[in-house]
């Protein structure tokens, strides 16, 4: 990101409120990368640990672990985080002028 002063955006003939857009579009850009890095980075991790676990399930003669309905437990634990994911980026990107409620949005106020 670059720094810019308020003299050095005059200087370049930059109207002061699109220097601080042009930040500000930079700042969320960078925000939902790192979101989303970090949403990828978890789920490999839990993908990892469910494969350990499937291994040590198979090296065992012990009742399984990592069955049929854990992957689907892990299936629907990553669709709501991703949904999580998308809301907060979805808010941050697209910020509203004033926070809504869900009785704003029924009764259309």
């Amino acid at each position: 990101m670059a720094n810019i002063t308020l003299d050095r955006a005059r200087a370049l003939g930059i109207v002061v409120q699109s220097a601080v857009a042009m930040v500000d579009a930079r700042l969320r850009v960078a925000v939902a990368i790192v979101i989303t890095r970090t949403f990828a980075c978890v789920n490999l991790v839990v993908l990892a640990m469910v494969l350990l676990f499937f291994i040590v399930d198979h090296a065992s003669q012990n009742s399984p672990v990592v069955t049929g309905r854990t992957v689907r437990v892990l299936i629907g634990a990553s669709v709501v985080q991703l949904g999580v994911i998308a809301l907060a980026i979805g808010r941050y990107l697209f910020p509203s002028p004033r926070p809504w409620s869900l009785r704003d949005r029924i009764w259309g106020r």
